[in-house]
């Protein structure tokens, strides 16, 4: 199962692109209004394996949440979607995918889909690496 966490401060965008991921992808999803209660999420032990956030939002940005997850190492693949495309961002890493206009919803569905194959190979990676271990 793919853990997402969705984070906006629009609830009806919240609620639709959740049930879109629940319902093609099959995907565990849980929102919140705001990168602090994004932090909050994640500080109570969930464990997400992508991230999709809004870019501006009151009471905590998707760029603060963005450095809280490099920041403190949270294995979680990261994906803007925005209504400006000029943003501060951290510094690349590996987990960071990019930014797509929110008005654009195929291709932030499309850069979600990439996101989830990255994560399943990845799991498919360890499980192959614990094996090779235990042998």
């Amino acid at each position: 199962m793919i853990n997402i966490l969705v984070v906006d401060d629009e609830v009806l965008l919240q609620e639709l692109l959740s049930e879109r991921l629940v319902a093609e992808l099959g995907a565990t999803v849980m929102t919140a209004s705001s990168g602090n209660e994004a932090i909050e999420l994640i500080q109570m032990g969930n464990k997400f394996d992508l991230i999709v956030s809004d870019s501006s939002m009151p009471d905590g940005t998707g760029t603060d949440l963005l450095r809280y997850v490099t920041r403190q190492e949270v294995p979680a693949l990261f994906i803007f979607f925005t209504g400006s495309m000029t943003l501060e961002i951290p510094p690349p890493n590996d987990l960071f995918l990019g930014i797509v206009e929110k008005s654009d919803k195929n291709m932030l569905f499309e850069k979600i889909s990439y996101g989830i194959e990255i994560v399943w190979r990845r799991r498919s990676e360890q499980d192959l690496m614990l094996n090779e271990a235990s042998t």
